[in-house]
């Protein structure tokens, strides 16, 4: 069975970075899955950790039979939904991983301002009054903000 690092970091009781160091520094093997995650086998983390991992349990680590699971098909079905439920929550944790992956701030500097708080930041606003014009102006700009 092939666990991704943070399934193994969890098998094994070692934080994601040390795992990732034993991986480039102290030989740890691993491969890559088809989403390009790494993924280590059990037997691997077996050697490497000297630790025994049971594989019969499934991956969600939910797993529990009664001796007679066969006769019991309420506990069998909900078994099955247990484990899809558990791969459907994998499976939607791994695109939301993506879609934040594809998420890049945008500088201050390059948001545009789209709400104007006060009348005097409209570009309209006349700065000096020299005209009555200018302050009908002002006023039909207050009556915007109003």
């Amino acid at each position: 069975m092939k666990y991704t690092i943070e399934e193994a970091s969890l098998l094994v009781n070692k934080s994601q970075k040390s795992m990732y160091r034993h991986m480039s520094q102290s030989g740890l093997r691993y491969s890559f899955d088809s989403d390009k995650r790494r993924v280590i086998l059990a037997s691997e983390l077996e050697s490497f950790y000297k630790v025994k991992i049971d594989t019969t349990v499934s991956d969600s680590q939910m797993r529990i039979l009664s001796e007679n699971e066969n006769e019991n098909p309420f506990l069998k079905t909900l078994i099955e939904q247990v484990s899809f439920l558990t791969q459907e929550v994998k499976r939607l944790s791994d695109r939301q991983s993506e879609l934040l992956s594809n998420i890049h701030p945008i500088p201050p500097e390059k948001v545009k301002k789209t709400s104007k708080v006060c009348p005097e930041d409209d570009p309209e606003w006349p700065k000096e009054v020299k005209t009555v014009s200018d302050i009908e102006q002002r006023k039909n700009i207050r009556d915007k903000y109003r």
